[in-house]
């Protein structure tokens, strides 16, 4: 053990807290317990008044010191037009989520700027949250005053094709293409539940997003890393039950019915009844019974499963499916050693 780990656990380590730098000031935050709220005022004269407080400032005060934060979003909705939201690090109008700064304490310690973030008197007009994302597309509420947006509609397949340049979505009807915009934006994909087997299933949105980053960007210099699950053990049939209650429960339950991530990429792969079978009955809290209509094959498509020689034996597929790094999901000792000895 180190003598920097010993001095943690013995209380006696130094943190960031502990460091004092002459002349230096500390900050508080006054955050809103509001998720959706109009902010009426803030009284912050008490406040300035309090011992060892430097300056109070709200948000209405600092925006003409910084301009808004940049964000992912209003990038442009399917019309075209520029999302108008706008984004402070101290929100001068309308908070949109709880926690959101209001207003900013400056003290000569932390303990004098948070007794006197006591003395702010911040007066809200509750409004309704948001926090269903369909709702959030619908007008008013994509308007600045929301707080959750999407840049495109579902099904809008000329909004897509004409940012990604590709037929990809009119042959699937994808809402959005995931794997483009990591080809587009990204250095690799993190792809889940990937089959060595399909893919084809990822190519063309891969190559959609390579164009449209230009470049000649390509798979050459893409990293494409899955994470597989490997069960190492003598009854390949007991190896893939371990693996399929992960399974069910993406497949089954993350996500509403009609939007499952995990769902649609198991019915790309062509289990689309299995797909619907399994989510029917993990949303009915058949769980276990949802985990038993796994199919096999697909097991075997997505994970490493069975005795040493079963794993050796397949093992070739990945190799040569396209992916750069194998990222090995296992837990057991033996199963990382067998890799490390088929691999390295």
């Amino acid at each position: 053990m180190s003598q920097a780990v010993r001095a943690k656990i013995a209380g006696t380590g130094a943190y960031l807290a502990d460091i004092e730098l002459p002349g230096a000031l500390a900050c508080v935050l006054v955050r809103s317990p509001h998720a959706h709220a109009r902010i009426r005022s803030i009284d912050t004269a008490a406040a300035k008044q309090q011992p060892g407080v430097v300056a109070v400032f709200t948000g209405a005060e600092l925006t003409s010191f910084y301009t808004p934060m940049p964000h992912g979003v209003g990038e442009g909705d399917s019309g075209g037009k520029t999302n108008p939201i706008v984004t402070w690090p101290v929100e001068p109008e309308e908070v949109r989520h709880v926690g959101q700064a209001v207003a900013v304490v400056v003290g000569e310690s932390r303990l004098a700027a948070r007794d006197a973030l006591d003395l702010i008197q911040v007066d809200y007009e509750p409004l309704p949250p948001i926090v269903d994302p369909e709702q959030a597309l619908e007008p008013p509420a994509h308007q600045p005053a929301s707080f959750l947006l999407r840049s495109h509609r579902p099904g809008d397949i000329g909004w897509i094709v004409s940012r990604h340049g590709a037929l990809y979505a009119e042959e699937y009807g994808w809402d959005i293409s995931f794997e483009a915009l990591a080809a587009e934006i990204a250095d690799g994909l993190l792809p889940v539940f990937f089959s060595p087997d399909r893919m084809a299933v990822f190519t063309p949105s891969l190559e959609a997003g390579f164009r449209a980053a230009g470049g000649g960007k390509s798979l050459a210099s893409f990293d494409i890393a899955p994470t597989v699950p490997i069960v190492l053990g003598p009854d390949a049939a007991a190896c893939r039950a371990m693996v399929k209650p992960r399974l069910a429960l993406y497949v089954g339950g993350m996500g509403a019915r009609g939007k499952n991530f995990y769902n649609d990429l198991v019915s790309r792969y062509g289990y689309e009844a299995a797909a619907k079978s399994i989510q029917d009955l993990y949303l009915s809290g058949k769980k276990e019974e949802a985990a038993a209509a796994v199919p096999d094959a697909l097991v075997d498509e997505v994970a490493l499963c069975g005795p040493k020689e079963r794993i050796r034996e397949r093992l070739p597929r990945w190799k040569d499916s396209g992916i750069t790094t194998l990222i090995c999901g296992a837990v057991q000792a033996d199963a990382l050693e067998l890799m490390a000895e088929l691999v390295l």
